[in-house]
């Protein structure tokens, strides 16, 4: 996170002390410190933090979320600078994130439906 926030978090949470060793490309390790319950649930906030990222975004109460399989049509989507998310997001209501080759929309169900109808659109043209 910024500046370290989730690494924070997750010490102050769990008690333990975490070192980030970053190796080479995209290999990051971690030293975890404390007690055995405190590396327990150090290890579980990291977990549930990693899937977090990866994962779809959670939706609020009152919300809804779809899930549109992109294909090769991820930069479409995403438009040049993010122009088309930012437009469609400005024009449904709905937050689109594009992440692992899926557009996840959340929002009120009559927002999710009109986006997910423009994304359907631009996916298959």
């Amino acid at each position: 996170g910024k500046g370290g926030l989730n690494i924070r978090r997750i010490q102050d949470s769990s008690g333990s002390r975490i070192k980030i060793n970053k190796g080479q490309g995209a290999e990051t390790t971690l030293d975890i410190k404390g007690t055995k319950e405190a590396i327990a649930r150090a290890k579980q906030l990291i977990k549930e933090a990693i899937e977090e990222e990866s994962g779809p975004p959670k939706p609020a109460a009152g919300e809804v979320i779809e899930a549109v399989q992109l294909g090769g049509s991820t930069g479409s989507v995403i438009g040049k600078g993010g122009a088309n998310v930012t437009k469609l997001q400005t024009e449904t209501g709905a937050k689109l994130t594009v992440k692992n080759g899926f557009c996840y929309i959340v929002g009120k169900k009559d927002a999710v439906v009109k986006a997910k109808t423009a994304v359907d659109a631009i996916v298959d043209k």
